[in-house]
C-alpha cells in the first residue's frame, strides 16, 4: 500500500464515528458536569451556612455577656462590640432581644435567605421560604 491509502484507511475508520455518537458524547459530558457542578453548589452553600452557625454561636455568647455585664439585653448588634464575623455572606440582626437573631444574605441566591436563632426555643430555624436553599440539617 502507499501513503496515500493508509491516510484514506484512517480517514474512513474516522468517518464511522458519526454526528449521533458525538451528540452522545456531549450530552454524557454535559449530564456530568451538571451533576457535579449541582453536589459542589450545595457543599458551598452547606460550608457558608456552618461558618455563619458559628458567628451567631458567637453573637448568642456575647449577648449573654452583654446582659451580665450592663444588665439589660443588647437590642442592636453594635452593641456587642464584635469586629470580625468568619462569614461575609451574612448580615446579622438582633430583630427583637427576647425573640430572635437572624442571618440574612443575598450572596446564596437572588432573593434574600435567612435562618435565625429563636432565644424561646433555643434552636436554630430556617424561614419558609428559604428552605429551598437552605436545609434544616444544616444547623445544629
Amino acid at each position: 500500500m502507499t501513503n496515500i491509502n493508509k491516510g484514506t484507511k484512517k480517514f474512513a475508520l474516522i468517518g464511522k464515528f458519526g454526528i449521533m455518537d458525538l451528540l452522545m458524547v456531549i450530552m454524557v459530558v454535559g449530564i456530568f458536569f451538571t451533576l457535579t457542578l449541582s453536589v459542589l453548589q450545595t457543599k458551598e452553600r452547606e460550608k457558608i451556612v456552618r461558618e455563619s452557625v458559628e458567628d451567631m454561636k458567637m453573637i448568642l455568647i456575647k449577648m449573654a455577656e452583654f446582659e451580665a455585664e450592663v444588665g439589660m439585653t443588647a437590642w442592636d448588634i453594635s452593641q456587642l462590640n464584635i469586629r470580625d464575623f468568619k462569614s461575609k455572606h451574612f448580615k446579622y440582626s438582633i430583630t427583637d432581644p427576647d425573640t430572635a437573631v437572624t442571618a440574612i444574605t443575598n450572596s446564596l441566591v437572588a432573593e434574600e435567605k435567612m435562618f435565625y436563632f429563636d432565644l424561646r426555643e433555643k434552636r436554630f430555624r430556617v424561614r419558609q421560604d428559604s428552605k429551598n436553599i437552605i436545609e434544616d440539617n444544616w444547623l445544629p
